[in-house]
């Protein structure tokens, strides 16, 4: 079994596309802190949730404590209750059968054979005579995943594979990805030659490549997922790389370009706001970039007391409400006019402080002092 020292290895289930597409940025990414969105985090109580339920429907031993926590509970519950029955379904197909299931949950399988180091979770395993079934639950809701020729579930039931082949006679693999968020159950089946041949005939000389850190960059939708995509000048020359300008003399875009330029739009915008975000981030670190600064972003006004602005405005006559609620600031004053507003209602307002935001010099907001600020969130 390959060490576990952080509970990742450095070519995972979840990055082996990234690092069979583009194979150096594997080692360019690899001392970046982990980035530890709230999506993640939610998603990783999705899973342990999902974990218990398996575990407890076929009395497997559960020893995790489940604590309180800010995500939707019940959407989590109604989600992985999909995820339940329809594992549910197939196990009770497969013992209907005479296949003898045998079921598993979070399953530490290892891949290290043709990925150097590689080992990693597999969400659900069910193995029978005859074949394996490797399940993957998804509880992101931004894009819907494929299961055809997944590059995560394959090596995931590759490693399943080389588990459970001495106990039993698998032929056949199948893989489920279960995303319940966005009503998408995605299933794809190969046999046991074909997922073994793309393990060691593509799978181990591009993570070999990647492990040393050789290999050719190359941009691609695995981008969106690496930790350098902020700063990775590859990244940047391909954005900024649009063929169809060599054509001269010409003042309009031609159709040709504008369509050039559709294709990468998407790109485009993902790549500025990653630059934005990252530029935002290193200057709260402190980072000076020429020409920019941080200012306070724009806020809007709130009620400090919605009770007392209500119980104000009736106490002088004056309808605050827009069925079934307080009118907003904005269409209070427009109602009552903006004396009497000032009048009754503006002590009952405050501006927030906007969130940080990074701007040209131009500007005509004063910079952000950093230490205040730092200040002010201690």
């Amino acid at each position: 079994m390959p060490p576990k020292t952080n509970g990742h290895s450095l070519i995972g289930g979840s990055s082996l596309k990234r690092a069979m597409e583009c194979p150096p940025s594997v080692r360019l990414t690899e001392d970046y802190e982990d980035e530890g969105s709230i999506y993640a985090k939610e998603g990783s109580f999705a899973h342990l949730i999902l974990e218990k339920k398996i575990k407890e429907r076929y009395g497997i031993p559960f020893d995790e404590e489940i604590e309180e926590t800010e995500f939707d509970i019940e959407e989590i519950d109604e989600c992985t209750d999909v995820a339940v029955n329809y594992v549910s379904e197939i196990y009770e197909r497969l013992k209907a059968e005479g296949k003898h299931p045998f079921i598993a949950s979070e399953v530490l399988v290892d891949f290290s054979d043709v990925v150097p180091e590689g080992f990693g979770s597999s969400d659900i395993v069910i193995v029978y005579d005859g074949g394996i079934c490797v399940l993957d639950y998804k509880h992101g809701k931004g894009v819907e995943v494929s299961c055809e020729r997944n590059p995560q579930l394959m090596i995931y039931s590759y490693g399943s594979l080389l588990m459970f082949e001495p106990l039993y006679d698998i032929k056949e693999i199948n893989m489920v990805i279960i995303q319940p968020r966005v009503n998408n159950i995605s299933e794809w089946s190969c046999s046991k030659d074909e997922l073994v041949a793309w393990a060691n005939e593509e799978v181990k000389p591009k993570t070999a490549l990647a492990y040393e850190g050789k290999g050719e960059f190359k941009c691609g939708s695995w981008c969106q997922f690496c930790k350098a995509r902020h700063e990775c000048k590859h990244r940047a020359n391909e954005m900024l790389k649009l063929e169809g300008y060599k054509e001269q003399n010409k003042d309009l875009l031609s159709n040709e370009e504008i369509a050039e330029i559709l294709t990468k739009i998407d790109d485009l915008v993902s790549w500025g706001n990653d630059i934005k975000e990252f530029a935002l981030s290193e200057s709260l670190k402190g980072v000076h970039y020429p020409g920019f600064k941080l200012v306070e972003g724009r806020s809007n006004r709130k009620y400090t007391d919605e009770n007392e602005v209500i119980k104000t405005l009736q106490d002088n006559g004056l309808d605050p409400f827009d069925e079934p609620k307080l009118l907003s600031i904005t269409e209070l004053t427009k109602r009552i006019g903006k004396a009497k507003f000032i009048e009754l209602v503006d002590k009952y307002v405050y501006k927030p402080t906007g969130k940080p935001t990074l701007v040209e010099e131009s500007d005509k907001r004063p910079a952000l002092n950093l230490a205040k600020l730092d200040f002010m969130e201690e």
